[in-house]
């Protein structure tokens, strides 16, 4: 009995010992649910949402409310970094520069990982991480889309112009401008079919003006009768 006692006792205890270590394992507080992680290659949103506030879909709102985070913290350092200097027509560049940053970062965020989330009874908490360089080539391929798409409209609204479709000129460049409204805010240099680089915001802004130096405005009433 002594003997059996040797082998069960030390057997229990190691026993109890793994499970204690388990149960503690598993109830750890992640290092990033109480210190923010600083890491300069990625952007990091993290949230926390009561569990009593919202008994059936905590981990969605804790989500969603971390991806807005995330949000934000692009948004602040696109703020705060670009300049408007390349075009301004009056006021509406600037405005329409200020109400993309607001606006556009959330609604086209892509690319981002969940890095980790954590529950608690009551709380929910959760991880998302975006890298700075995959995001940087995200936009640098959607800016070169637009900007296909805008040079586009510039080349035909040429081929009307010299047709002497003037009005349907305009409304071409107009709508190259429109295409890349989203980068009016930003250097604009784009290589065309000839493989020279220009700044196609301005060769667009260009061509409204040589659009509109060209027409001719007349009337077809010779007599204006005052009552």
């Amino acid at each position: 009995m002594v003997r059996l006692a040797r082998f069960v006792l030390p057997l229990v205890a190691s026993t109890l010992l793994l499970l204690s270590s388990c149960s503690s394992s598993k109830d750890a507080v992640p290092v990033w649910v109480t210190e923010r992680p600083i890491n300069p290659s990625y952007y990091i949103g993290i949230a926390t949402v009561s569990k009593f506030e919202y008994p059936y879909n905590a981990m969605d709102v804790a989500r969603e409310n971390a991806l807005n985070s995330l949000a934000r913290e692009i948004r602040v350092q696109v703020s705060s970094t670009s300049v408007l200097s390349t075009l301004q027509v009056n006021h509406w560049v600037d405005e329409n520069f200020a109400s993309t940053i607001t606006s556009t970062v959330a609604e086209d965020l892509e690319g981002y990982t969940l890095a980790s989330s954590f529950e608690t009874d009551s709380e929910v908490h959760v991880y998302y991480k975006l890298s700075k360089a995959t995001y940087a080539s995200i936009l640098a391929e959607r800016k070169r889309v637009t900007l296909g798409y805008a040079y586009g409209h510039y080349l035909d609204a040429g081929i009307l112009l010299s047709e002497g479709s003037i009005p349907r000129a305009i409304e071409r460049y107009l709508m190259g401008l429109d295409a890349m409204s989203h980068y009016l805010g930003e250097e604009n240099p784009y290589n065309g079919e000839d493989g020279v680089e220009f700044k196609l915001d301005r060769a667009l802004l260009n061509g409204i003006s040589d659009g509109i130096a060209k027409l001719e405005i007349s009337s077809h009433i010779d007599v204006v009768n005052v009552l």
